[in-house]
């Protein structure tokens, strides 16, 4: 390379960079070319710093379009062709952003300079935006291209900056230059969102208002004075579009009706609800400022982000005045807000179901009768007042006490308070409100009439020095001022009972069904603990005695030794057996896991003990058990009648006065036979030899099977005697003697005395004999089979005789060995 080039290249080089630098001076940076509109697009406006925007179109319909920023709460509103609020305020924004942003089509040049061929001489639309310091942008809109692909859709524009050169712009950059003012207006009326709103003041044409406000998460009542008011109402199921509105019973009913007060669209038919703008005589619809002919309604929200607004700006009021119903649509009344003078038309149902809560707002009332949203740790104290006497509760490291005067004191039963407290907290428990005009003669709360008192303390005690001394009644810190005093009256015949609550100086008569007063009317004995005493489960029990009636039941054991069974004592006929473990182990545990459903007489007279037939008992159950290493003592159970309604019986225990209901099936395990009705138990894998003889009635003769074990293998036996081609199925043996391992009988039919003729347990009548060898046995254990009986019960059962309960006729299950007896050898047969 020449110097002469290499100069050449260095000058040219140098004038590139003087060339950016100059442009960096003018305030052009590469690129800026491309933006239609490069000024507005450095000065990164966003929409945020404009003031103003203007939008003059003459096609395809002439409008004036114009927006202006509030300085306060710094929202857009629209100024023409009506004074309205935007719907969305990022819509607005976005018309200063495509401006900013909008680039020209590169491959799309040399347009030239007709700007009436490109309809922009004069504009379709010219779009202008000006800041609060003057500053403003100006874009003039013509002409457009209609190719097939939309994203290609062009539009020629030029622009304050360049307003002799045609630009092509993609159409779907400019689309918010293109809507009509109806489309930024603000549809809702009273509230962009219904949980934004902070008060209401409505009214309507017959002078009744309704005004409330919120405090905190709640609501309260200003006008009517009705104190705080119920935010969420009764359960309803979903709206159903074209169905009435949802009736209201709550503050979120309410307003969520406000929300949807909208002018309409149909998009079918294009048409809107939208009347007229900038109306000067208001009163033919009925609009009146002063005297709207239906509603006036007036709401106060924060603005937030719920419409686009700064959320730290003031709250914000307007009213929505509603008047005439609509002509030529009784469906829909006219309406305006108050903050300007446009005229729209509003669905008549949300509002009929406003004006319904306005002339009565007794729906919107808190129907809770009681507010105590953290009872369970804040309340510990109650007392209650009634005809049985008072009852005082108090509750110390969380634990509920019944105190009486003496500083007597005794555990409260934690589930009856709670279930006290569930039932006055219960949501929504309030029906109704009495009309003033009613006295407390009418109500049931006069002083003869009146039930039961109720005051109830949240952290009313001094709960550090309750528990210096647990023996001493604990102090209230106001024994005048209860958190609230519920004073309720007699049982009306509409099914309420009235009530007066007191919180503080705030008193309110409400109405409450009746079957509240099962709660307050209830004795102290209702409160106490109903935990009864109870034994250990590795308690050494050695006797019981269960005594029904002149029938008595004992059975006895050696406690000391583990591995001793129960053994009858009584009744006599049964002496010596064995008892059933299983059930003598139901007896214990249904006893030592005794829970009193209902406390009924602390200290029953003997008269009383009669009446519930404790007195003699009907059943009285003895348990005796180590005192200490040398004595025994007995624990005594006694039960009684069941009730009325069959749900409980009458108990008590020995060496008590107190007088309980349990479950009426605890006394189930007591008459339960409890002789052990095990047969047989051995291991199969034991057995040596069976014989089986019998099957007369089966074949004419009587045949026999004997087998004995050979080898340890399933299956493994041989026949002793060989019969004829008879073929062993030996794994049929195996099967039989699984059954008879731990064959229990169903039930005992004659205690020691033999087997009756009608029986058929004789050699000559039985229908089957087994004889089994157990290893190591000096004797065979044998189990004779007889007849077929009908039981009382209807089950059909065997009678049948074991060596193992000599004397004893018993039932084995008909279906256990019908194929044995029915069958014969074939039952054994490989053949089979």
């Amino acid at each position: 390379m020449s110097f002469r080039t290499t100069y050449i290249l260095f000058g040219v080089l140098i004038a590139m960079l003087l060339l950016l630098g100059f442009n960096q001076f003018l305030g052009v940076r590469p690129g800026d070319e491309l933006y239609v509109l490069p000024d507005l697009h450095r000065a990164k406006l966003e929409g945020k710093e404009a003031q103003t925007i203007t939008i003059e179109r003459t096609k395809p319909t002439a409008e004036k379009v114009v927006f202006v920023r509030d300085d306060g709460s710094k929202t857009w509103r629209l100024t023409s062709p009506a004074n309205a609020r935007v719907s969305d305020q990022a819509a607005v924004n976005a018309i200063v952003s495509q401006l900013a942003d909008a680039r020209r089509e590169e491959r799309i040049d040399d347009l030239g300079a007709n700007l009436a061929a490109r309809e922009l001489d004069p504009p379709n639309a010219k779009v202008t935006v000006a800041t609060k310091d003057g500053k403003s942008w100006t874009l003039n809109v013509g002409g457009q291209s209609t190719p097939g692909d939309p994203t290609k859709h062009v539009v020629y524009v030029t622009s304050s900056e360049n307003p002799k050169q045609i630009v092509a712009v993609r159409r779907i950059d400019l689309d918010s230059v293109y809507k009509t003012s109806k489309e930024f207006r603000d549809r809702t009326l009273v509230t962009p969102s219904s949980l934004n709103i902070t008060a209401v003041d409505l009214s309507d044409a017959a002078k009744h208002v309704l005004q409330m406000k919120k405090e905190g998460e709640g609501w309260k009542f200003i006008a009517p004075d009705y104190g705080t008011a119920a935010f969420h109402g009764e359960t309803a199921a979903p709206a159903v579009p074209g169905a009435p509105p949802r009736k209201i019973t709550g503050v979120k009913d309410l307003v969520e009706l406000l929300e949807e007060l909208k002018v309409g669209y149909d998009p079918e038919k294009k048409v809107d609800d939208f009347v007229a703008d900038n109306v000067t005589d208001v009163a033919k619809f009925g609009l009146d400022k002063d005297k709207p002919t239906f509603l006036r309604l007036g709401v106060t929200y924060k603005p937030g982000v719920a419409t686009g607004g700064d959320p730290d700006a003031a709250p914000v009021t307007d009213t929505l005045l509603v008047g005439n119903v609509v002509n030529d649509d009784k469906e829909k009344r006219y309406a305006r807000l108050e903050s300007d003078n446009n005229v729209v038309k509003v669905a008549v149902k949300p509002l009929d179901a406003i004006a319904a809560v306005i002339e009565n707002p007794n729906a919107l009332r808190n129907r809770d009768l009681l507010s105590l949203p953290e009872r369970d740790n804040k309340v510990d104290a109650i007392d209650l007042k009634n005809a049985s006497g008072t009852v005082r509760l108090r509750k110390v490291d969380g634990k509920w006490k019944v105190w009486e005067d003496g500083n007597k004191s005794q555990p409260a039963d934690l589930s009856a308070v709670n279930v006290l407290l569930n039932s006055l907290t219960a949501q929504r428990l309030v029906r109704d409100f009495p009309p003033a005009s009613k006295t407390d003669a009418d109500l049931g709360l006069d002083d003869k009439s009146r039930t039961a008192e109720l005051s109830l303390w949240t952290e009313g005690l001094n709960a550090e020095e309750a528990k210096k001394d647990d023996k001493v009644e604990p102090k209230l810190k106001d024994p005048k001022q209860p958190s609230y005093r519920l004073i309720f009256g007699k049982k009306m015949a509409d099914g309420l009972v009235y009530a007066i609550r007191e919180r503080g100086k705030d008193i309110l008569r409400v109405a409450l069904p009746d079957t509240t007063l099962a709660r307050v009317e209830e004795r102290k004995i209702d409160f106490l603990d109903r935990a009864l005493p109870t034994f250990p489960e590795t308690a050494a029990v050695s006797k019981i005695a269960i005594q029904q009636g002149t029938k008595v039941t004992e059975l006895e054991r050696d406690a000391k030794d583990e591995k001793s069974v129960w053994k009858l004592k009584q009744p006599p006929d049964l002496a010596g057996r064995n008892a059933d473990r299983a059930k003598v182990a139901a007896i214990l545990e249904t006893l030592r896991t005794l829970q009193a459903e209902r406390l009924v007489n602390e200290k029953a007279t003997p008269a009383e003990l009669k009446e519930y037939q404790l007195d003699p008992a009907e059943i009285k159950v003895t348990l005796t058990m180590p005192k200490n290493e040398k004595e025994t003592e007995d624990k005594v159970y006694f039960f009684g009648k069941t009730t009325a309604n069959g749900e409980r019986r009458y108990a008590k225990l020995g060496g008590g006065d107190l007088v309980f209901q349990v479950r009426p099936e605890v006394t189930t395990p007591f008459s339960a036979p409890l002789v052990d009705l095990q047969v047989f138990s051995f291991e199969p894998t034991a057995v040596k030899q069976v014989k089986l003889v019998g099957w007369k009635k089966v074949s004419g003769l009587t045949q026999t099977l004997e087998v004995e074990r050979k080898g340890t293998e399933a299956g493994g036996w041989t026949l002793k005697t060989q019969l004829g081609d008879f073929a062993l199925d030996g794994k049929k043996v195996d099967d039989l003697l699984k059954e008879l391992a731990r064959l229990k009988a169903d039930k005992i039919i004659v205690f020691k005395k033999g087997a009756p003729p009608e029986h058929e347990l004789t050699e000559q009548t039985r229908a089957l004999f087994i004889e089994i060898w157990v290893e190591n046995a000096k004797e065979p254990i044998t189990l004779t089979i007889g007849k077929l009986l009908d039981t009382p019960e209807k089950e059909k059962g065997y009678a049948a005789q074991s060596s193992t309960m000599p004397g004893d006729v018993f039932l084995v299950p008909e279906g256990q060995f019908k194929s044995l007896v029915n069958e014969g050898l074939k039952y054994f047969s490989a053949g089979k």
